[in-house]
């Protein structure tokens, strides 16, 4: 092949290109790294998350993790709904997961003054756990004990999970929802704020 008054050159035909390959491996090698009980957390998840984009399409856009635990924002910078298997049993928290400590703590403390209204609006006692000596606060309750692998109970679960979100959900909003501690200006509170 000669381009003008060049010297000749090779002609190079394509005989092949790029392909998936690569993908295909990598995918294959994560999925079979992935452990049966991490496969069985992404299942719960996504059956769970498909069930409450169903009832509360407001709720999340999460489909699914590999975690014991699923998060959703409750609405507020630094606050999330916390779906949880753990030790304590299966459970709903608010978490609060701000960036500042203080803040965490003051909401935490705000809502504890406001502990029998909310609980009564729940109907029943939430776990209530400042987590000292962390940067997160939470209020939770949780139920049974479950473990992901008995699969044969994870419609009762998700049910269990999205109708104690609902209460969990009323009794915040019963006492006007996440709180702004009094005197909170973005500035750090002074110890004696806190109480």
């Amino acid at each position: 092949m000669r381009i003008g008054d060049s010297a000749p050159a090779p002609a190079f035909k394509l005989v092949a290109r790029p392909n998936d390959w690569g993908k295909q491996v990598k995918a294959a090698s994560q999925q079979a790294n992935m452990t049966e009980r991490t496969q069985l957390y992404m299942d719960f998840w996504m059956r769970f998350t498909a069930a409450v984009r169903t009832k509360h399409p407001s709720w999340t856009r999460a489909t699914t993790t590999k975690s014991s635990w699923l998060g959703m924002s409750a609405g507020v910078s630094g606050v999330n709904w916390i779906f949880t298997f753990n030790s304590k049993g299966l459970g709903v928290q608010l978490e609060f997961v701000a960036s500042d400590p203080e803040l965490n703590l003051a909401r935490y403390r705000a809502l504890e003054e406001q502990r029998v209204d909310i609980e009564n609006a729940f109907g029943g006692p939430l776990s209530w756990e400042p987590m000292e000596g962390n940067k997160a606060t939470r209020v939770a309750t949780y139920g049974e004990q479950a473990d992901v692998a008995e699969t044969e109970h994870w419609d009762e679960w998700i049910a269990w999970l999205i109708g104690t979100g609902e209460l969990f959900r009323a009794a915040l909003q019963h006492v006007g929802g996440v709180p702004l501690p009094r005197g909170w200006s973005g500035a750090p509170l002074a110890s004696e704020d806190l109480n």
